[in-house]
């Protein structure tokens, strides 16, 4: 008799809820939770082997072995719901009305996507070409962005701008965009390269002179041997001076760019060198 009861108690455990799952409600649970525990350890070895094959290669912090990283969770994650909501019987008689609605769905999700996706695949061709990798300044033209990349996914390039701003810059324009890579922030010492237009009417010799010694002198400058100032373009209302000088890094090629800006409002001012601006010249005929 008490077997009898036990058997018929174990049944109906088992048995409960089996109107909404499948294998009743502890099966489900379990097979769900065993599914969930399996994957994730797969997950995690996957991910695991792959951090050592990027680490041997020096290429941890590439774009590629973090899309990778990231299928393979979204993965897992994936079939880990799939199941679980295969397990959930009313679920499955929606099949039908999910599978008519996919086209429609397909196409919303086309039209409302196509922007993630072009900043997707333009990450993925960045990724893959390495124009520039995280800890570089680059110099964005047509934006007028510089800055050193903090941090790159598959949607956009994080750069921190000298004003110590955050700038978000989709990888749809960096893709399209003329970029120049300036090197590592990390290295040393690091080039920078500035420009100075004088007018025709002023000394262009005083004024390369002038701006070496500055330069030369100066603290923040290293290797002074290799500072060099001369005549780089000639404009149309303008002689433009291309200067090349070496800091320890960008941050001080920052500050050297205003004592230099300061520098040429100062004293070349006071030599008798113009700095030219527009200007408009009237004439009133009587």
């Amino acid at each position: 008799m008490m077997s009898f009861i036990n058997d018929l108690l174990t049944s109906d455990i088992f048995d409960f809820g089996k109107t909404i799952f499948a294998n009743g409600l502890l099966l489900s649970l379990f097979y769900i939770l065993a599914v969930y525990v399996f994957s994730n350890i797969v997950s995690k070895a996957l991910c695991k082997a792959l951090d050592k094959m990027a680490m041997k290669y020096g290429r941890h912090e590439d774009m590629l072995f973090i899309l990778i990283k990231k299928i393979i969770k979204a993965v897992t994650l994936a079939i880990v719901v799939v199941i679980a909501l295969y397990e959930i019987v009313p679920f499955r008689s929606l099949g039908n009305a999910v599978l008519g609605l996919s086209g429609i769905l397909t196409v919303a999700l086309t039209l409302g996507a196509q922007d993630i996706a072009s900043n997707f695949v333009s990450g993925f061709v960045l990724s893959v070409y390495e124009p520039f990798k995280k800890g570089d300044l680059i110099y964005i033209k047509e934006k007028d962005i510089t800055g050193i990349i903090e941090d790159m996914n598959f949607r956009h390039c994080i750069i921190r701008t000298y004003d110590n701003t955050k700038v978000i810059v989709p990888n749809n324009t960096l893709n399209n965009a003329i970029v120049e890579n300036r090197g590592s922030a990390n290295s040393e010492p690091y080039n920078n390269l500035y420009y100075i237009d004088i007018d025709y009417r002023s000394d262009y010799q005083l004024a390369i002179r002038m701006l070496k010694e500055f330069l030369v002198s100066s603290d923040i400058v290293v290797r002074k041997k290799d500072v060099a100032v001369s005549v780089g373009e000639l404009k149309d209302s303008s002689i433009s001076i291309k200067i090349r000088v070496y800091t320890k890094s960008p941050d001080d090629g920052f500050v050297l760019k205003g004592q230099l800006n300061e520098f040429v409002l100062d004293k070349l001012r006071k030599a008798g060198i113009e700095i030219p601006y527009p200007h408009l010249s009237v004439e009133v005929n009587k």
